[in-house]
């Protein structure tokens, strides 16, 4: 069943000082706590295809195709790690903006 994101606000505290224990997650960057583990699977399992697609890029000579899908999967590691950082602090900000 789901938190309740509501239950425990307290807007007398600054936004920056709020930790899971004094305000509400509705005062956090989402009204949910990421999953932990399914964020952690998905930042290894697209870091582990970074090197077969490199890999398969030098083998090729598809340099063009092979530095962009490098590129979105170093992008989509970046994105999952900064969720999996979410989940242990999710009213800080610079996570959210990664």
């Amino acid at each position: 069943m789901a938190r309740d994101p509501f239950v425990g606000c307290n807007f007398q505290t600054p936004p920056e000082l709020c930790t899971l224990e004094t305000c509400c997650l509705a005062q956090s960057n989402f009204q949910y706590l990421p999953s932990y583990g399914g964020n952690l699977f998905f930042a290894i399992f697209f870091g582990a295809l970074l090197v077969p697609q490199f890999a398969l890029g030098v083998f090729y000579r598809t340099t063009g195709f092979a530095i962009g899908n490098v590129l979105g999967l170093v992008l989509e590691v970046i994105g999952y790690a900064s969720r999996v950082w979410l989940h242990d602090s999710p009213f800080n900000h610079t996570p959210f903006l990664m």
